[in-house]
């Protein structure tokens, strides 16, 4: 199974339920399973709608769509205990409230939401391929998703990306049960009339389609999703988890571009083992270089700066007959390249309104430069990078170059009680996974830490 990124041990597991002739019914989850976002967490999507529209609403689009999401919730669990999941129009009703905005504005804002999923949703190749694989073998096939969009929808974006045939769907907003308690695991089976046993669930959620799903008996096959896998190796850590790296919306739908790429579907050439983003230079040049190209398109450079100059020198490297496509050099213009290139195709060529902040970008950069030229790493920076890594004033520990001691440690102590899409928030935006937490333990740590209320 050359080319796949998920855990071979992973697959190799899943091929094999699937294939188990006691297995009547394969059951997928929906969302970062059978269907992947080019995003770093489903929440950036608000950061696309926002671009389109907050000049003409006036409002913060994020922060209205959070909040009305929170009110929607509130609201049903008032009308109705026991329903679960608000529907996609319930929160834009609550929006509509609490942003005094009329009928037609509510209809066009939801309109945009929807047209933005429907845009970047993609088969996840990996997992369509258990897919058919299980269709092949004449199993019967059904999803069942935790989401507030409509079951029409959810079918609709399925059969575009291939998935069709399938036998039933189960979604939380038309149920009012979700997996997340189990309660939709309880109608799926109820409707099936099938022993839990004869059933295979795979999922990306080690909570709702792995933990809850055994709880019924059912089997299960985990396969996390691409952020996940990422954000849990200690060579992401190290770049991402400084309190000096600060993710602004644009630079996170970048990077969770480029982790869908360089992790999920990996490029040519790469070593078979080690982080994708250190050891292959085409991985290095999307993820690190082509931000900085990004952001030079959109205006987000100081031409007197380290990063318009370095992103001079690579536009200039591009016309230098000896950088070739098989050099190093060449491969991490290609990666940037290749980075531009996508994004213009996700955000439009103009990069109108992406916040990107050039020093910013840098310093995950040199870090991870850093690590390349390192005795760890399958290839060493050109001499025409060489000039970066002395331009970064190093504390005499390395503390610029490596992740601190107290910060590993509290990463790796506070690891086992998140869920893995928390831990995302953990390494990537400290201050606000504290601000946000609500475990007691957790916030007795951040207290004790100094961490509380969002400090750094």
């Amino acid at each position: 199974m050359p080319g796949r990124r998920l855990s071979d041990r992973s697959l190799a597991r899943a091929f094999r339920a699937i294939e188990d002739p006691w297995v009547e019914v394969v059951s997928f989850d929906v969302f970062d399973t059978l269907l992947v976002r080019p995003v770093l967490e489903p929440i950036d999507l608000f950061h696309l709608v926002a671009r389109r529209i907050e000049a003409e609403v006036g409002r913060d689009f994020v922060r209205l769509r959070r909040r009305g999401e929170i009110e929607a919730r509130h609201r049903m669990r008032l009308a109705d205990p026991a329903r679960e999941e608000p529907t996609l129009t319930a929160i834009y009703a609550a929006m509509a409230d609490l942003g005094h905005l009329s009928t037609e504005w509510v209809e066009r804002l939801m309109r945009l939401e929807i047209e933005t999923e429907r845009s970047l949703l993609t088969a996840r190749r990996p997992v369509r391929d258990l897919f058919l694989r299980a269709r092949e073998l004449g199993k019967s096939i059904v999803a069942v998703s935790d989401t507030y969009m409509s079951p029409g929808f959810v079918d609709e974006v399925l059969e575009a990306n291939g998935y069709d045939g399938l036998a039933a769907t189960w979604v939380s907003s038309h149920e009012g049960r979700t997996k997340s308690s189990g309660n939709l695991f309880t109608r799926m089976l109820a409707d099936l009339g099938l022993a839990a046993e004869r059933i295979l669930h795979i999922g990306d959620n080690l909570q709702s389609d792995v933990r809850r799903a055994e709880a019924f008996g059912l089997r299960t096959v985990h396969v996390p999703r691409a952020a996940y896998l990422y954000f849990t190796r200690r060579a992401a850590t190290d770049l991402w988890g400084h309190d000096d790296v600060v993710l602004t919306p644009g630079h996170r739908l970048l990077l969770g571009m480029a982790i869908n790429r360089c992790i999920e579907e990996p490029m040519e050439r790469r070593p078979a083992e080690g982080d994708p983003i250190l050891t292959d230079p085409e991985a290095f040049g999307y993820a690190l270089l082509g931000p900085l190209l990004v952001a030079a398109a959109a205006g987000a450079l100081d031409p007197k700066g380290r990063a318009a100059a370095l992103v001079e020198a690579i536009l200039e490297s591009e016309e230098e007959p000896s950088v070739e496509p098989a050099s190093v050099l060449g491969r991490l213009v290609g990666g940037a390249e290749r980075c531009r290139a996508d994004a213009a195709a996700l955000f439009g060529p103009r990069f109108d309104g992406l916040d990107l902040d050039g020093e910013l970008l840098l310093r995950p950069l040199l870090r991870a430069l850093r690590r390349s030229t390192g005795t760890g790493a399958t290839w060493s920076a050109d001499l025409e990078l060489d000039w970066l890594l002395d331009a970064e004033d190093e504390d005499e520990d390395g503390g610029a170059a490596r992740l601190s001691l107290k910060r590993r440690a509290e990463l790796r102590f506070l690891k086992p009680f998140v869920t893995p899409n928390r831990y995302l928030h953990l390494v990537h935006s400290a201050p606000q996974f504290f601000s946000e937490a609500r475990n007691p333990l957790l916030r007795l740590y951040a207290r004790a830490r100094g961490r509380a209320g969002g400090s750094a």
